[in-house]
């Protein structure tokens, strides 16, 4: 009976070192992005321009990602199971964990306060129930998926990229007929750099090297393919999204970004939208003004009361 002794214990370790897909790691780092400051980059990144957005793209693109492939590299330093905090006590000793705690739990609890209220507004919105409710029924809703580890997780992520991937493809076909080349060449250098804050924000996605690595069975080069390339897609979708935006909405004028992003980002959806009925109206004549003037509302009062 040997022999059944070493198979079972061959499938066992087979078992074991069953390791997360490739693609499901590179949708991960590029899920964990791709987040709600999409909708704020055209916005802040318009009084400076699209030429001068392109290339703090790419510059904090480039650092997020070097950053990312460091934290490998102590990934692969530490034991199995590692996280920051205990990368950051051995590298930085005690002063450094605590230190490290504290970043830590500063920024992810506002990630997640930050997302679990946006969500909830937008649970609430849709199926007209009370603002308190909308969060509770989100949290309760999402929680489970956390709680079932980073496989489960990773498959809802697929679905989800996908799903996003569709809409935003279709938003792209849509709007690019709109495109006035003319928005695209305005710069202004100096107020590109009001953009830097949340372009570095936008391509954030280190907290969940470890996991990442652990979800990958510890194979460094396959972690280290799904970092490069799951960090480029932000980078490609990014400049898309701002080659649409900004070569549809004027920076300046009634319904400008320059007014979104005084009066609110949400508000650049909207603006965007009324172009692009603007250009359906222009083209073929469809389009009834009071569905602009709807919009206009809308934009004056982002947060209408319901009747």
């Amino acid at each position: 009976m040997l022999w059944v002794r070493k198979v079972i214990n061959r499938h066992k370790g087979s078992m074991t070192k069953q390791s997360g897909s490739l693609f499901g790691a590179i949708l991960l780092v590029a899920g964990t992005a791709i987040g709600g400051g999409m909708l704020a980059l055209p916005v802040l990144t318009s009084l400076g321009g699209f030429i001068p957005s392109l290339i703090i793209f790419f510059l904090c693109w480039l650092f997020m990602a070097c950053t990312g492939l460091l934290f490998l590299e102590v990934c692969q330093w530490t034991e199995k199971g590692s996280n920051i905090i205990s990368m950051a006590e051995k590298t930085l000793g005690p002063f450094g964990k605590v230190f490290a705690w504290g970043i830590y739990l500063f920024l992810f609890y506002c990630l997640t306060l930050a997302y679990i209220v946006g969500c909830g507004n937008l649970v609430s919105q849709a199926f007209q129930i009370p603002d308190w409710s909308g969060p509770l029924l989100f949290v309760a809703v999402f929680s489970p998926v956390v709680f079932a580890g980073a496989r489960v997780t990773g498959k809802i992520n697929i679905l989800c990229m996908l799903g996003l991937g569709i809409f935003y493809c279709a938003f792209v076909l849509l709007g690019y007929r709109y495109i006035k080349t003319e928005l695209l060449l305005e710069r202004n250098w100096p107020l590109s750099l009001m953009a830097l804050p949340i372009a570095f924000a936008s391509f954030g996605y280190q907290g969940i090297v470890p996991t990442l690595y652990e979800y990958l069975s510890h194979d460094f080069k396959k972690t280290r393919i799904a970092i490069i390339i799951g960090s480029s897609i932000p980078l490609a979708t990014y400049i898309v999204w701002q080659w649409l935006i900004l070569g549809v909405v004027p920076t300046y004028g009634p319904g400008g970004l320059a007014e979104a992003l005084q009066k609110g980002s949400s508000n650049v959806r909207l603006a965007v939208l009324k172009s692009l009925l603007s250009g359906e109206k222009r083209l073929e004549g469809d389009f009834d003004d009071s569905v602009l003037n709807s919009l206009e509302q809308c934009a004056a009062d982002p947060n209408p009361k319901a009747v």
